[in-house]
């Protein structure tokens, strides 16, 4: 079996977005799948990575916690102790496990929940098919901690949160540290890179390029 981690995004510059907060009613709804590969997807995945690294210890990110109910996800635990065969940045558009193996306990935490962390049995090793931004086929096998983080991602897209995993009251923790996020006068910055970048890319394109399945 042949396995490729393929290309992350396309480049552009993305825009950190406001991560939706539980209980928002986005957060329980099946995300679409994607019909077609276009700059909206791409403009959605670059938007992804750029609100993930936005927070410092983010690993992952799913489509409908920035309010698009598309079925993309972004990983990446790159330099993280517990991934030490990393695929480095993955994205994956129109993604689904196509095999899982193994079974073990760890806990896990969530941007949509920041209060709040689980004890989750997950598998162990995982295959899961997909696209690129590029519309190539994508599949990625995934072991221990990188696998965990792409079953959490793809749990968004059916509307699960880390809290219906547990088996029980007692698989939940408050959560000790609080996720941070880059200082907001940062945040500007990279905004406006990106939209001057996007602005001359609609004046060469004649067009704008909204996201995909935004929130309206």
């Amino acid at each position: 079996m042949s396995i490729e981690a393929g290309s992350a995004h396309d480049g552009r510059l993305g825009v950190p977005r406001p991560v939706l907060v539980a209980p928002d009613l986005l957060l329980r709804r099946l995300a679409r799948r994607c019909p077609e590969l276009n700059s909206r997807v791409a403009a959605l995945v670059a938007d992804l990575l750029a609100t993930m690294r936005s927070h410092p210890g983010c690993v992952g990110l799913a489509a409908p916690q920035i309010g698009a109910l598309a079925r993309v996800v972004v990983v990446d635990v790159t330099g993280d102790s517990r991934a030490p065969d990393a695929h480095g940045p993955i994205s994956l558009v129109n993604p689904e496990i196509v095999l899982a193996a193994g079974s073990q306990a760890g806990r896990e935490g969530c941007l949509s929940l920041p209060g709040l962390t689980a004890s989750i049995q997950r598998a162990t090793k995982v295959v899961v098919a997909g696209l690129s931004v590029w519309g190539e086929d994508v599949l990625i096998e995934a072991r221990g901690f990188e696998a965990r983080v792409l079953q959490h991602e793809l749990d968004h897209l059916d509307g699960v949160l880390i809290h219906d995993r547990v088996e029980s009251i007692a698989d939940l923790s408050p959560r000790t540290q609080p996720f941070q996020q880059l200082p907001s006068d940062e945040t500007r910055q990279v905004r406006r890179r990106v939209v001057d970048q996007r602005g001359g890319r609609e004046r060469e394109e004649g067009g704008g390029h909204g996201q995909t399945g935004d929130r309206g």
